[in-house]
């Protein structure tokens, strides 16, 4: 199959917790010569933390400009090696309450992605909310940060012209020692737009 059926197929056994299988997959998949690298997807299946920030490098180094170097900078950011060279003039603090990122089957390809935050202020493309909220969006892939979110729900959508599979991370507490991850696929039909994920935040003590 193609490269984006292939990924679709490994976010499918991401979620089900086949993680060799899933990155034998994404291992047949050809480099493309621009858009998400397929390595960003494979460092989530990587156990080594520094194994993970090799391929997320590699793909830094594939891909070194625009929306996917920002993002891919910001997940390389938590992991070591923090001595990293790729991290030289990169700001070592990017802690936040909230940080969310979505992988699109089809690297090539902006995704169409808003996040309505706690006050119901809808974020499209790239941009900032009142509440200092960050959209960051490239060629599959997309990032939303917030430092000090305003608790409540915060909802991910998505619009697709072709049926697509999306590989969610919802990080809170994103590069702090009380950091949880929730990762999730989900398949969005061509039929306009729909809510993938809503997450509750919440203050917690000693932020």
């Amino acid at each position: 199959g193609s490269g984006a059926s292939r990924r679709a197929l490994a976010f499918w056994l991401m979620e089900f917790g086949k993680a060799a299988e899933a990155d034998r997959v994404l291992l047949s998949v050809a480099p493309e010569p621009g858009g998400c690298p397929v390595s960003f997807a494979r460092a989530e299946l990587e156990q080594d933390p520094e194994r993970a920030a090799d391929l997320i490098a590699s793909g830094i180094e594939r891909q070194s400009a625009g929306a996917f170097e920002e993002i891919a900078l910001t997940e390389l950011n938590r992991l070591p090696p923090l001595g990293h060279p790729l991290l030289d003039s990169f700001a070592a603090d990017l802690s936040s309450d909230l940080r969310i990122t979505v992988l699109s089957q089809f690297p090539d390809q902006v995704p169409d992605v808003e996040i309505v935050d706690s006050t119901g202020h809808p974020l499209r493309f790239d941009g900032v909310s009142p509440t200092d909220g960050r959209l960051t969006v490239g060629e599959g892939v997309a990032e939303y940060m917030i430092r000090r979110a305003v608790p409540g729900t915060y909802a991910v959508r998505i619009s697709c012209k072709t049926d697509t599979a999306f590989r969610i991370a919802v990080h809170g507490n994103w590069g702090r020692e009380t950091q949880k991850t929730l990762r999730m696929t989900r398949l969005v039909d061509a039929v306009g737009k729909e809510t993938l994920a809503e997450v509750e935040f919440e203050f917690a003590a000693g932020r």
